[in-house]
């Protein structure tokens, strides 16, 4: 009989929606239908209205169904990745510790080393020191960018995501420390990266953080394209007439092909580093966007690239809040 078939079909294929239709009608017969699996019941004689309306809802029923085992899984998957996060979030901050101890105590060895040199005037031993301090500084620098990263990770694991921290800033001092991070790698590359303008510019209303994260990708996205005695630029063209600032990051490089050029921005953006994930660009037009602001690219392959930013000098009013 038809509860037989019912029982046969949930077994054989149990996502399969299955309305029972019956001239012997009874709550008895409906109830066991449902308790078995069945979608809906009807009763014989019927209007192909009332078949067509149990059909539609069963339809939408099994596109919700398939909609929430959808959902599902992807909080499955996203309670895996957060825990892998959090975990990697908390190790990444305990192994940060040995390293800020042992910059403070490599520093204190070194000052004592300095100070047992006999000829503390020389010009040889005043840069070496100079380079010294430079490089413990950038490293104590750094770090503590590290340990804030992490703990943006760790607060977005949590479900907490920061509001942006909008106060008066300079550019030229959030460049400046960017510029400071990768000294060592401008370094070992032999590249050019310098500054024009940026210390004549007024302060706009910014987030510090995530300014710096957005100058750090460009200007070290830009480093990665330049060969050996190439060059970087920041450089602005000062506020427009709009009240926006307008800031350029400009490289001699390789350039980049319409493709890449065209997805920069995108969810499909392409990175032509070994092992790239193209999110470094996607957290430059974050914090653009953040700000209200305006990003776009130049570039032709062979002929370097130049990044434009558009940001406002002052926050609409809503930032504030």
């Amino acid at each position: 009989d038809g509860i037989e078939i019912l029982k046969a079909s949930m077994r054989s294929s149990p996502v399969t929606q299955v309305i029972i239709i019956t001239a012997y009608a009874s709550i008895q017969t409906a109830v066991e239908a449902m308790k078995e699996g069945a979608r809906d019941y009807l009763t014989k004689p019927f209007s192909t209205e009332e078949l067509l309306l149990i059909l539609k809802r069963s339809i939408e029923y099994k596109e919700m169904e398939e909609e929430n085992i959808y959902l599902r899984q992807q909080e499955a998957k996203l309670a895996v990745v957060a825990k892998i996060l959090g975990n990697i979030s908390h190790d990444v901050k305990n192994l940060l510790m040995p390293v800020l101890t042992g910059v403070k105590l490599l520093d204190t060895e070194l000052m004592e080393l300095f100070e047992r040199i006999p000829d503390k005037g020389s010009s040889n031993l005043t840069q070496n020191r100079t380079m010294c301090n430079d490089i413990l500084e950038m490293l104590r620098d750094s770090t503590k960018r590290f340990q804030e990263r992490m703990k943006e990770i760790a607060d977005v694991v949590k479900g907490v995501i920061a509001p942006p921290q909008f106060e008066p800033c300079q550019v030229a001092e959030v460049v400046d420390g960017a510029i400071k991070t990768l000294g060592l790698i401008v370094a070992e590359k032999k590249i050019s990266l310098a500054t024009e303008g940026l210390n004549n510019l007024p302060p706009i209303q910014g987030d510090k953080r995530r300014l710096f994260n957005a100058f750090y990708n460009l200007i070290n996205n830009a480093i990665e394209e330049v060969p050996p005695g190439g060059s970087v630029i920041v450089r602005t063209n000062g506020v427009s007439s709009a009240g926006m600032l307008e800031i350029s990051v400009t490289d001699n490089g390789r350039g980049m092909p319409s493709e890449v050029r065209d997805s920069l921005f995108s969810a499909g953006a392409i990175s032509r580093k070994p092992g790239g994930t193209g999110l470094g660009t996607q957290i430059i037009k974050d914090a653009v966007d953040l700000h209200h602001g305006q990003i776009k690219v130049e570039s032709k392959e062979g002929a370097g690239t130049t990044f434009l930013l558009s940001l406002p000098v002052q926050q609409p009013e809503e930032n504030h809040s």
